[in-house]
């Protein structure tokens, strides 16, 4: 059984930008939304010197296309701007839970990059 749910067209289609800044843009809104108050607590309740908040976009997620495609498009561009990141996060990651894409990483150190997915649970990584 396969579900599809019907989206907007706004989440389903659009234009396909020459760089990432729209997951950089729309990372930093989100983290400082309402919704998120709990996050922002949980990371400065900890008294870490580095907060790192993880990401995981589903299949129908609610982000704007411009990044939706970023995390399941391989060879996406990386954002080129920073994050306007709440003050209790320093680090970002973010992913899709599709087969498809990489994930991306900010942080204050090294700015911007991606990082692979593991390996599918069907696919061996060890020798037989």
């Amino acid at each position: 059984m396969y579900f599809i749910i019907e989206l907007p067209q706004d989440r389903t289609g659009g234009v396909v930008a020459p760089n990432g800044d729209a997951l950089a843009q729309w990372v930093g809104d989100w983290l400082h939304g309402t919704d998120r108050k709990d996050v922002r607590q949980k990371l400065a309740a900890s008294g870490a010197p580095r907060g790192h908040a993880f990401v995981l976009f589903p299949g129908f997620t609610t982000a704007p296309f411009a990044v939706s495609d970023l995390l399941m498009r391989d060879s996406a561009p990386l954002p080129t701007i920073t994050p306007n990141l709440p003050a209790e996060v320093t680090d970002v990651w973010a992913m899709s839970t599709l087969n498809t894409g990489d994930g991306f990483r900010w942080s204050p150190d090294g700015g911007w990059a991606k990082f692979p997915k593991l390996a599918k649970p069907y696919e061996s990584t060890s020798a037989a």
